[in-house]
């Protein structure tokens, strides 16, 4: 009796042993042979003393933090945030590599731009050609969340408290005034459905132009089509704005939202070379968040 009993208990461990396991495999797997990177990315370089975090999408959509499969968009904030507290580094200090497969939906990609937003990453890299070289790709600053965590807000003693405003109390002096960047001020301003005054006015005194990227590798602009291969139009519509604010079709796929912004980079850096930065305007994009709010506060672009 008592070694059959054993017996039962022993092959039941096993099971569940086995579970265990096969959830471990599927939780922590390997997910670049599930990747066709896109095409059309340029050599990339990033500081020796950067940590590179790779955030991977695979042609079934799954999504990988490295290589733990995530259930939810907002793991890559939370474990953002655990890389700079826990190991107590800047988001200067992180280079954030997109690793995805060139035929999944462009709005699963926006879904992660905008966790790693809210932890105030400003800069990622889109991977192109191969997954086991990141050296080729696409740099881009990603817009601003409407939301945004507090990494390193401290807790503080009374005593402290105490201590710091005396040190602020004594340093009050006011800085410079910052150089005026209209990019930056639009950028904020419409990521903040408070100050929709503030961008209506920005708007009209800004030369700027509405782009939407369809699901049929074109994009229209002003009631009309332009295929994204058609350099040459594209230059036109840059040329003659200051800004471009870059809208997104629901199912275009990664793979032409990357084709555009190469071809737009490569007219941007024709200007940028020579230092003709007025000469070529600046793409804004409005992510689906956005969108939403800018519904909701009923603020027409």
């Amino acid at each position: 009796m008592g070694l059959a009993f054993h017996t039962k208990i022993m092959k039941k461990t096993g099971i569940i042993n086995l579970i265990v396991l096969v959830l471990s495999i599927s939780l922590y797997s390997q997910p670049k042979e599930q990747i066709s990177l896109p095409k059309g990315g340029s050599e990339i370089k990033t500081q020796q003393s950067t940590k590179n975090i790779n955030i991977y999408i695979t042609k079934e959509q799954h999504v990988y933090f490295e290589n733990q499969k995530l259930t939810f968009y907002c793991q890559i904030s939370e474990l953002l945030s655990k890389e700079f507290t826990n190991n107590q580094i800047s988001p200067f200090d992180l280079s954030i590599n997109i690793l995805a497969d060139n035929g999944v939906f462009y709005n699963v990609i926006d879904k992660v731009k905008t966790e790693i937003a809210k932890t105030n990453n400003k800069t990622i890299y889109y991977q192109t050609g191969v997954v086991e070289n990141l050296s080729e790709g696409l740099k881009d600053v990603i817009p601003k969340s409407l939301y945004q965590i507090n990494l390193f807000s401290r807790i503080l003693t009374l005593q402290e408290r105490s201590e710091m405003k005396k040190l602020n109390d004594s340093h009050n002096i006011p800085p410079p005034a910052p150089s005026y960047n209209y990019y930056y001020h639009l950028r904020s301003v419409l990521s903040d459905g408070s100050k929709k005054e503030e961008a209506k006015h920005l708007l009209e005194k800004l030369n700027y132009a509405n782009i939407r990227l369809l699901s049929n590798q074109k994009i229209r602009y002003k009631g009309y089509d332009v295929a994204i291969s058609d350099e040459k139009e594209l230059e036109s519509i840059l040329k003659n704005h200051q800004i471009v604010l870059l809208h997104f079709d629901e199912n275009i796929i990664y793979g032409d939202y990357i084709a555009l912004k190469a071809i737009i980079k490569r007219i941007t850096n024709k200007y940028h070379s020579k230092k003709q930065y007025d000469k070529i305007s600046s793409i804004l994009e409005i992510p689906a968040e956005q969108e939403i709010m800018h519904k909701e506060i009923e603020l027409k672009l």
